[in-house]
């Protein structure tokens, strides 16, 4: 992947509104027994970051090398 695009995935994660929602629900999902979390398509790696920052142990995989 493209490092620039990244960038701009990476930027457009962090505010676009579906992305946002889409994380909220994810974590709303998340019960706080589970401690492991497996991330399929990073993509810019938002929610890995913010589910890290709340104590989880995650694991993300993707396609891109760059991604990950």
């Amino acid at each position: 992947m493209d490092e620039q695009l990244l960038k701009d995935f990476f930027k457009e994660e962090v505010t676009h509104w579906w992305h946002i929602a889409k994380r909220k629900l994810i974590r709303g999902f998340l019960p706080a027994r589970y401690h492991r979390v497996l991330v399929l398509g990073v993509g810019g790696g938002c929610l890995c970051h913010e589910l890290k920052q709340s104590g989880f142990d995650v694991i993300g995989l993707d396609i891109s090398k760059e991604a990950c």
